[in-house]
């Protein structure tokens, strides 16, 4: 893959979002919650936080400086996080499912993204404007998206499968059906097209 700045320019300063569970010694539980926010590319760990299990993952632990992308898994998809960073002057490039992030149109009705994934075939990309609710304030964003080959489909929805049995959740057949595609939103301007918004969540994979 290529440098962060090869495909954003020298615009965004990017930082990769994490967080990891610690248990103590015999203990059966997650005990402590590890946050940490990374520099692409070059992996310097910038600020950590040690919370009990009770704080889950949040950018709202992160100071925000203008012009810096925030990336980071579903367990940040949410309205909050989204305000946080576009209050602070950044922007943000999530992976997210179908429910964590409700998302409306332009008219303000729920956004049809499971539709919308139904559209795209072989080689072709999303890229849907939207926008999060938060409150009264709307914030604009873009849903980006491929269809995953059908291996990688295929184990992907293996896993969906496999993680909500280990919850002891009944899989929904939408869930199934959207694990056959990789989407995330973001609220990168469209300069910034749908192929290197892609190219830029998988560098989050180098913090794992």
């Amino acid at each position: 893959d290529r440098q962060p700045e090869a495909v954003l320019g020298r615009a965004w300063r990017v930082r990769i979002i994490d967080g990891t569970t610690v248990q103590e010694p015999g203990s059966t539980q997650t005990d402590w919650r590890v946050h940490y926010a990374i520099a692409l590319p070059e992996l310097r760990c910038e600020e950590v936080f040690v919370t009990d299990s009770s704080q889950g993952e949040s950018f709202a632990l992160f100071r925000v400086g203008r012009g810096e992308l925030f990336v980071g898994d579903r367990g940040y998809a949410t309205a909050a996080n989204v305000r946080h960073v576009a209050d602070g002057g950044g922007a943000v490039l999530v992976r997210m499912n179908l429910t964590n992030l409700p998302l409306l149109d332009a008219r303000g009705r729920p956004f049809p993204l499971l539709r919308r994934l139904r559209s795209l075939s072989g080689t072709r990309l999303g890229d849907w404007p939207v926008w999060v609710r938060d409150g009264a304030r709307r914030i604009p964003g873009r849903v980006c998206a491929l269809k995953k080959s059908r291996l990688a489909a295929e184990r992907a929805r293996q896993k969906a499968v496999r993680d909500n049995q280990r919850h002891g959740r009944r899989v929904r057949p939408e869930t199934i059906e959207a694990a056959g595609y990789t989407f995330v939103f973001t609220t990168l301007q469209d300069a910034v097209p749908p192929a290197a918004v892609l190219e830029l969540y998988r560098g989050r994979w180098q913090v794992e």
